[in-house]
């Protein structure tokens, strides 16, 4: 995933002073983990990974659709609405996300980029 333009502007919810946001998964990995890219490894819920650890390649920036250059790190939605909208696959779980380097948009829809993420547990919901 690339951002198709950078803008700082896009914000990702903050709560309590913590930032959440929503990931579009692949599917369910071995070992209860979570696939999401076709490079990466499993992440499992409730621990916080390092994006550094996934990377598919050495290079520390991406360059966006429009020509700029942007730090490497998770993409997350900042709404599940756009999760739903702008993920190509898969299903959309709710991330915490800590060290945002960068913001924009990705195929319509507003996008955050952390260096590190924990998968949240999902909440039961209520009858």
């Amino acid at each position: 995933m690339c951002l198709d333009r950078l803008d700082p502007k896009v914000r990702p919810r903050k709560v309590g002073g913590k930032i959440y946001a929503w990931k579009v998964f692949f599917d369910w990995g071995l070992k209860n983990t979570l696939i999401f890219s076709c490079v990466s490894g499993g992440v499992s819920k409730n621990k916080w990974v390092q994006e550094y650890k996934y990377r598919p390649t050495d290079k520390g920036e991406l360059q966006s659709v429009g020509g700029d250059n942007y730090p490497l790190g998770f993409h997350a939605y900042v709404t599940e609405r756009e999760a739903k909208k702008g993920g190509l696959c898969g299903g959309v779980h709710r991330v915490e996300l800590r060290d945002i380097v960068s913001s924009g948009w990705q195929d319509g829809q507003r996008v955050v980029v952390a260096k590190r993420m924990k998968i949240l547990p999902e909440k039961k919901r209520g009858k």
